[in-house]
């Protein structure tokens, strides 16, 4: 039956996307679920029913998370008084407790995480500063992971609110977009410092998952709200997003991510959608190929890479603070568990020019095919009318040169394939 949602003034809510579609889609697309439990307007009960129904289903989950940015609710402005979903980290807590100890009942095993966030944006996104702390100190022991969101960005396209708004031109912009995948790994590290602070015998088994991540830019402003759109979809936003993907690879905590949205046509979704019914027009955006690209690395092993080259500062854009010594060349390396091949994937965050890279090959590997994603602007996007404006182009290379030199086209990335000559070692 219709549910009243507390986010749309307690209006009535049909669930025409129930669980059981999707457990069938999940299912068509051979992928585990990955579960949020309602900890805002739910109870432990009701969750603990949930995950049972599921389990008796035979659904595969990957995990379940307790609750959805509670630590962004303000008490004091509750769109329905009715059904309240602001917690204070205490009350949260101590119904994650419970609901860990319901679940326990009814499907033992089940792997249950957390929801935090430890600001070190521009500006806090967190009603409760010390909301990690204070939720760890409580729950270290009985908690599989953390559950967080701080893979978006820059959020918005200008610095300040209401009259000290100003808005930022586009190349400051787009090396702060570029450059943003810098402040997500220094985040990474402010919230792993929590967690060993708050919970220091348990930190170390609690895994990471970064449960929404992508390009957003919130098209706050009505008068460029059209403009400030682009950013989600374009080519800038991709790239973003594979310099965040190489940050999670190389962090051995984040265990877990998921991509959102998955279609639309506003943010920065995989699957661009316009339209309803028969007209409705579908593409694939510039993301989607990022996306592709990381899903064929699943299973290779993240090698250590140095990079040696010039850096740059950015100022503050949004969410992300100013930045120093920003790498101007994002690289990461992914080989293969038979050993037989590897992969070079390198990001300019250069917009002006190309960058000349020269890359260190491993003794017995020659380059095999170079796959560049590129285009002349870094606000290029694909549309229903143009939805190839920006793709995968992979070219053969036969070539031994150690280094191996590489001209990387300015805003762009090339992914360079290695394969074993022979026994060579």
């Amino acid at each position: 039956p219709p549910q009243p949602n507390p986010f749309e003034e307690g209006r009535p809510q049909y669930p025409s996307f129930g669980p059981e579609e999707f457990m069938a889609l999940c299912r068509r697309l051979g992928v585990p679920g990955y579960i949020t439990l309602n900890a805002g307007t739910g109870s432990p009960e009701l969750a603990a029913t949930w995950v049972r129904y599921l389990r008796e289903k035979r659904f595969p989950v990957q995990a379940f998370e307790v609750g959805n940015e509670i630590y962004m609710a303000d008490a004091a402005k509750e769109q329905v008084p009715a059904l309240p979903v602001a917690k204070t980290a205490r009350q949260y807590a101590d119904f994650f407790l419970k609901t860990r100890d319901a679940v326990d009942r009814a499907a033992p095993g089940v792997r249950l995480g957390a929801i935090g966030l430890v600001d070190t944006g521009a500006f806090a996104l967190s009603k409760h500063p010390n909301w990690v702390r204070d939720v760890l100190r409580e729950i270290g022991g009985r908690v599989d992971f953390l559950a967080i969101h701080n893979g978006y960005a820059p959020a918005v396209r200008f610095n300040g609110f209401g009259p000290a708004m100003r808005r930022i031109s586009d190349d400051d912009f787009a090396r702060a977009f570029l450059g943003a995948s810098v402040y997500v790994e220094q985040n990474l590290e402010a919230t792993k410092r929590v967690m060993a602070e708050a919970a220091p015998a348990h930190w170390k088994k609690i895994d990471l998952h970064i449960t929404e991540h992508g390009p957003l830019v919130y098209p706050f402003d009505p008068a460029h709200a059209k403009e400030d759109a682009v950013w989600n979809r374009s080519l800038a936003g991709a790239l973003y997003l594979a310099c965040l993907y190489n940050v999670m690879l190389r962090e051995s905590k984040v265990t877990a991510a998921n991509h959102l949205p998955l279609c639309q046509d506003v943010y920065g979704a995989l699957i661009g959608m316009r339209g309803t019914g028969p007209g409705r027009k579908i593409w694939k955006n510039i993301v989607f190929h990022v996306f592709r690209l990381y899903a064929d690395l699943i299973g290779r092993q993240t090698l250590e890479t140095l990079v040696e080259g010039p850096t740059y500062s950015t100022q503050q854009a949004g969410l992300v603070p100013a930045l120093e010594k920003v790498p101007l060349v994002d690289a990461a390396a992914y080989r293969a568990r038979d050993g037989r091949s590897l992969q070079v994937i390198l990001i300019n965050r250069e917009i002006r020019g190309p960058v000349q890279a020269r890359i260190q090959q491993p003794n017995g590997f020659i380059a095999r095919t170079i796959t560049r994603l590129s285009a002349p602007s870094y606000l290029a996007e694909n549309t229903p009318e143009q939805p190839e404006t920006v793709v995968p182009v992979t070219s053969r290379i036969a070539s031994k040169a150690s280094p191996f030199p590489l001209s990387l086209p300015p805003h762009s990335l090339a992914v360079v394939e290695f394969a074993r000559a022979g026994n060579g070692r």
